[in-house]
């Protein structure tokens, strides 16, 4: 696998939450678009021919920024899921945790693993990430 392919998967598990957040905002922005005041008082007709909780589903399905936060999110909640106890707890101390608290040498140390056997589980992880965003390796 490239470096920057397996820096670009360590930024999206680091960002994980940021990336929730994100994915709310926009969820948000889309709900409730910003409109400009209509400065016309009398009465008039719409011009869609379709209401507007249709267009906002429409908008909220077919917005491409929110398809690949779901489709991260989904991927990384997936791997997290599927992992063994000592996958999980190296993806919360290592990715997970703001600030990072703990040096590698000091997860290695909690979690009573082998600093070799740190970075296969590590490296397990970043391809288990990459199979299932369909990146190749």
């Amino acid at each position: 696998m490239r470096n920057s392919t397996i820096k670009y998967l360590e930024e999206e598990l680091c960002n994980y939450d940021h990336t929730r957040k994100r994915m709310k905002e926009l969820r948000e922005e889309v709900r409730t678009p910003w409109k400009p005041q209509d400065e016309n008082i009398g009465g008039g007709r719409s011009n869609s021919n379709v209401s507007t909780t249709e267009m906002t589903a429409t908008r909220l399905v077919n917005d491409k920024r929110i398809e690949h936060l779901e489709r991260v999110t989904i991927a990384i909640e997936k791997v997290f899921e599927e992992g063994n106890l000592l996958e999980q707890q190296l993806m919360n101390l290592y990715y997970f945790k703001k600030p990072r608290l703990l040096t590698v040498d000091g997860i290695v140390d909690k979690l009573h693993i082998s600093r070799s056997h740190f970075f296969r589980i590590k490296k397990g992880i970043i391809i288990k990430l990459a199979d299932e965003l369909g990146i190749e390796h």
